[in-house]
C-alpha cells in the first residue's frame, strides 16, 4: 500500500483546540492497559470521575463539564502524554490534525482546519 504525503506547513502550537473539540476520542485495546494503569487515570477515579467510557460499543475518553477531554490540563497539557509518552495515547491524539484517507491508489494525508496551526499554516516546510 503506497503512502502519499504532499508536503503540509504544519507545527503543534500547543493550544489544545483538538483536546477540547466536541468529538470521542477512541481508546484502541493496546492503549487501554497503559492508561488504566497510569497514574492520572489512578488520581481521576479516586476523584469519582469514569475517565474511560464506552460509547456505541467502542471505549473513549470522558469529558469534562467543558466539554475538554479529562486528561487535558488548565495548563492544555495532556496528563497521559506528559506521564507516559505520545505513544501511549489513542492514535487520534498521536495523529491530529493529520486525516487519512485509503483509495484503491494508496492512503493520503490531509490537514484538518478546524486546526488553528494549520489554518495559520505555522511551521516550517
Amino acid at each position: 500500500m503506497r503512502l502519499h504525503l504532499p508536503h503540509h506547513r504544519y507545527e503543534c502550537t500547543g493550544c489544545g483546540r483538538c483536546c477540547r473539540a466536541n468529538w470521542s476520542i477512541l481508546v484502541e485495546a493496546a492503549a487501554e492497559p497503559a492508561i488504566r494503569n497510569s497514574r492520572a487515570y489512578q488520581e481521576k477515579t479516586r476523584a469519582g470521575y469514569r475517565p474511560l467510557k464506552v460509547v456505541s460499543e467502542r471505549l473513549t475518553i470522558s469529558r469534562d463539564a467543558e466539554n475538554s477531554c479529562l486528561f487535558l490540563t488548565r495548563d492544555m497539557i495532556c496528563e497521559i502524554h506528559a506521564e507516559l509518552g505520545s505513544e501511549a495515547k489513542p492514535i487520534v491524539c498521536q495523529t491530529y490534525p493529520y486525516l487519512f484517507t485509503q483509495t484503491p491508489d494508496g492512503i493520503y494525508t490531509a490537514l484538518s482546519y478546524a486546526c488553528p496551526a494549520v489554518l495559520e499554516q505555522s511551521g516550517s516546510w
